[in-house]
C-alpha cells in the first residue's frame, strides 16, 4: 500500500489545501479575526470533544495496556527530543550563523521547533492514510495528553525561565478531560451503557471538527503573518534554514527512531511516523507572545518550515512506514 509516497501525499495535499483555503477567505475579508478566535473556541471546546468520545468510546485499541501506558510517554519524550535539541543548537553554535542574537530568541527557537502540530493536521491525515481504522485516532488522543503536558510546562518554563503553576492548570482543558472520560468510561464498562440514541448526534458534531478546525486554523496563520514585522533578510533566511534543518530533517529521523525502538503497539508507531513528519504546531507564536517570547522569531521560524513541510511530510511517512515495516 505504501510501496511508494502517493497515498501520505494526496492526503497532505488535501490537508494542506483546506487550510490554504482558509487563509485565502480570511485575507479577502470573508471574516474577521474576532470569528476566527471564536469558532477556533468552539472547536477545541465542543467539537474536538464530541470527536475524541466517538472516536475512543469502546474502541478495541485500548485492550492493549500498551495504549494506555506508553502514548503519553512517548507524547512527552517527542517534545522533550525537540526542545533539547533546539536550546543545543541555540546556546552552542555562534548567533553568526543561526541569527539566534540573545537567551529570548534561543528560547524561542527552541519552543517552535520542538512543538510539532499534533492536532489539527495529524488527525485528518491518519483519517485518509487508514480510513475507518478508529484504533490510530485513539492512541493519537492518548499521546496528545504528554504533548499538552510538556506544552504548559516545560515549553512555558523555557519561555519564562522560571516554574508556574498557574500555567499548569492549562492541561486541565476540556478535550484533556474528554479523553480523560472516555478511558474511565472504557475501563469501567460503562461505555455499553451509553445509548445510541446519544451517541448519533455526539458522532455528527465531531465529524465536522476536522474541516472546520483546519479552514480556520489557516485563518490564523494570516492573522499572525500579519503580525510579522522587521528583521534582516540574513537573520530571516538564517531562521528559516535552522527551523526547517531541525523540525523537517533531524528530528523526524530521531523520533522514527524512537518508534523503531521502543517496544509499543502497531498503532502507536504509525502515529509516531506521523508526528515525526510535522512542521511546527501554530500555538508556540500565542505562547510567545504571552509569556515574553520573541515573536517575530516565532513567526518566522514556525511559518518557514510549515511551508516546506508540504513537501518533507509525505516523504517522512512514506519513509517511516516503510523503515518500520507497517
Amino acid at each position: 500500500m505504501f510501496n511508494n509516497f502517493q497515498t501520505p501525499f494526496n492526503a497532505v495535499v488535501a490537508v494542506y489545501t483546506v487550510i490554504v483555503l482558509g487563509m485565502i477567505c480570511r485575507k479577502c475579508g470573508a471574516f474577521s479575526r474576532e470569528t476566527t478566535d471564536s469558532v477556533l473556541k468552539l472547536v477545541v471546546n465542543v467539537l474536538t470533544p464530541c470527536l475524541i468520545a466517538s472516536k475512543t468510546l469502546s474502541n478495541p485499541a485500548f485492550s492493549d495496556i500498551r495504549n494506555i501506558i506508553y502514548p503519553p510517554l512517548t507524547g512527552m519524550a517527542v517534545i522533550l527530543i525537540g526542545l533539547i535539541v533546539g536550546l543545543f543548537y541555540g546556546f552552542f553554535l555562534s548567533g553568526q550563523w543561526t541569527g539566534l542574537k540573545n537567551r529570548q530568541q534561543i528560547c524561542t527557537f527552541a519552543v517552535c521547533v520542538g512543538m510539532l502540530n499534533y492536532g489539527y493536521v495529524p488527525i485528518p491525515l491518519i483519517q485518509d492514510l487508514y480510513p475507518g481504522d478508529n484504533r490510530l485516532l485513539a492512541v493519537l488522543f492518548m499521546q496528545n495528553i504528554g504533548t499538552e503536558f510538556m506544552l504548559w510546562t516545560f515549553c512555558v518554563f523555557i519561555l519564562m525561565g522560571s516554574f508556574s503553576w498557574e500555567t499548569c492548570r492549562r492541561i486541565i482543558n476540556v478535550p484533556a478531560c474528554a479523553i480523560l472520560g472516555t478511558m474511565i468510561l472504557n475501563i469501567t464498562g460503562y461505555d455499553a451503557c451509553i445509548p445510541e440514541l446519544a451517541m448519533k448526534p455526539v458522532c455528527i458534531v465531531g465529524e465536522s471538527t476536522i474541516p472546520m478546525s483546519l479552514f480556520f486554523a489557516g485563518a490564523s496563520i494570516i492573522d499572525f503573518w500579519d503580525l510579522k514585522g522587521g528583521g534582516s533578510f540574513k537573520q530571516t533566511f538564517q531562521l528559516a534554514f535552522g527551523s526547517s534543518l531541525i523540525r523537517l530533517l533531524i528530528l523526524p529521523f530521531l523520533i522514527i527512531l524512537l518508534a523503531k525502538y521502543v517496544p509499543c503497539s502497531r498503532e502507536l508507531k504509525i502515529v509516531l511516523v506521523v508526528h515525526a513528519s510535522m512542521a511546527s504546531a501554530v500555538f508556540p507564536i500565542i505562547l510567545a507572545r504571552i509569556y515574553n517570547g520573541d515573536v517575530k522569531t516565532a513567526i518566522t521560524t514556525v511559518l518557514s518550515n510549515s511551508l516546506l513541510a508540504l513537501a518533507t511530510t509525505p516523504l517522512w511517512i512514506a519513509f517511516g512506514l516503510k523503515y518500520l515495516n507497517l
